[in-house]
Order: structure tokens, then sequence, then C-alpha cells
């Protein structure tokens, strides 16, 4: 799944910038777009070297998804 939403973000988050510099008449900005959006790749890989998603926050998520199926099954189960 990260490989898809990697790709996504890749290809959506400069054509946003890009759009949202034309409409600010900010061309400069709509023409180096991939610059701004290198330098952020470079700040995210430096404070976040794990990734946005972290094996801790995937092992949160799933707990807590585990205990919510746990909790729909007894509610449903006792009924």
């Amino acid at each position: 799944m990260g490989p898809i939403i990697g790709a996504a973000f890749f290809t959506i988050v400069p054509e946003v910038i890009r759009e949202l510099a034309h409409a600010a008449g900010l061309l400069w900005l709509a023409e180096g777009r991939f610059m701004l959006f290198g330098v952020f790749i470079i700040l995210l890989m430096v404070f976040l070297p794990e990734g946005v998603v972290t094996r801790t926050l995937q092992d949160t998520l799933a707990n807590k998804l585990y205990r919510s199926r746990i909790n729909i099954f007894n509610s449903t189960g006792s009924s």
C-alpha cells in the first residue's frame, strides 16, 4: 500500500503546488515547484528517517483496529 500512496503523493503534490502558485500569481513558484518539492522531501528524510508511517504507528493502528473488531464482535455476540 505504501508504494501506491507514495506514487500518488509524488504525482499529486507538485500539481497542486503548480495550481496554487498559478492562482496566487506566483509564476516563479509554479516553474520551480520541483525544487520546492525536493527541499520538502529532503527535510522529510532528515526529520522523519523512518518514514511518515513508522512501524510504531502501524502497530498502534493495528491494535486499535483489532480492539474495535473484538468490541464489535463481543457486543453483537452477547445480545
